[in-house]
């Protein structure tokens, strides 16, 4: 799962439990690499919270060099505690013409650090969910 593009942000959703979460989260994408499988980036967007700095996600698909990306809206399932403002709530989860166009956008940025690889494959719109995949696919 990549569900942030910077420490802060990460550290503002998921909580991490240890000081050195960043380059952890780093040598995590940096292996996926070097895997001769194919790979996946999942991104689950909460609205407020992961859907910006679009450079930044580019830099780490450049990093980890994904065969597939899955983007997906999160699934409100009742309020729950979210850190910073306290509750996750529907305000929280994106329309899917929202993950749409943030996934068009991570493609444009992407492709500028790629030599233009990756495009929209697939979308389920009542799941919120659109697949980008490498072009070699």
């Amino acid at each position: 799962s990549i569900d942030a593009p910077t420490p802060e942000a990460l550290r503002a959703i998921d909580r991490p439990i240890f000081e050195d979460f960043w380059e952890r989260y780093q040598r995590c994408i940096a292996a996926l690499a070097e895997k001769p499988q194919r790979t996946v980036f999942r991104l689950t967007l909460v609205r407020g919270y992961n859907m910006t700095d679009l450079a930044n996600y580019a830099g780490l698909v450049r990093q980890g060099q994904p065969d597939f990306i899955e983007v997906k809206g999160v699934t409100y399932c009742g309020n729950a505690s979210s850190g910073a403002d306290g509750e996750l709530t529907m305000k929280h989860v994106p329309y899917h013409w929202e993950v749409i166009q943030f996934c068009q956008q991570l493609c444009a940025e992407a492709n500028r650090l790629t030599q233009d690889s990756y495009q929209l494959a697939c979308e389920h719109e009542h799941s919120c969910c659109v697949l980008i995949a490498h072009r070699k696919f």
